[in-house]
């Protein structure tokens, strides 16, 4: 089971700051067994660009927005994610809501099947292939939807680590000599 969080010092300081010079993006990355990877930023930084340089536009004419990290376009997606609680005696969850549902979503959360494993990074505006906080292990909670509101909520959970089975070596001189 993996289980990794990690937080880049330049991320620790530019947290910290209080006015920092670099905002972050918060990018998530959603997998449902049997489908490729979905990818969805918050913020709407740059134009996705075909093979040829010009921008791609969706089946409406609209320019599609999003940002590249790693060689890899991440559509913007207008989410709300907070960052995971760690309480004592719990596993890590959050939730993530996304507003203005859109048509192409909706059809795609209902085509999916399974239990979605789910990643979330964070990268700064200004060198977005560095990875300043990274989570994963989380798996996407049954979504639901208001249409007073125009969002979806979906929880994100980790599964508790105590609960997880592992095998206990005994320390005795044959198996560890260099203990005796």
């Amino acid at each position: 089971m993996s289980r990794r969080a990690t937080m880049t010092a330049d991320a620790v300081k530019s947290a910290l700051e209080r006015e920092a010079a670099d905002d972050f993006v918060s990018l998530i990355e959603v997998t449902f067994p049997d489908t490729d990877t979905l990818r969805y930023c918050n913020q709407a930084v740059e134009h996705m660009l075909d093979a040829d340089g010009f921008a791609v536009e969706d089946e409406h004419g609209v320019p599609v927005y999003g940002m590249y990290h790693k060689g890899r376009f991440y559509q913007f997606l207008p989410f709300e994610l907070p960052n995971p609680e760690d309480a004592s005696g719990k596993a890590p969850s959050s939730a993530i809501t996304i507003s203005g549902m859109s048509s192409v979503l909706i059809s795609l959360l209902r085509t999916a099947s399974g239990r979605a494993s789910v990643r979330l990074l964070q990268v700064h505006t200004s060198d977005p292939d560095v990875v300043q906080t990274e989570c994963d292990g989380f798996t996407l909670g049954d979504i639901s939807g208001s249409q007073d509101s125009d969002t979806l909520t979906a929880p994100l959970a980790q599964d508790m680590l105590t609960e997880v089975g592992y095998p206990c070596d005994s320390y005795t001189p044959d198996r560890f000599p260099g203990m005796f």
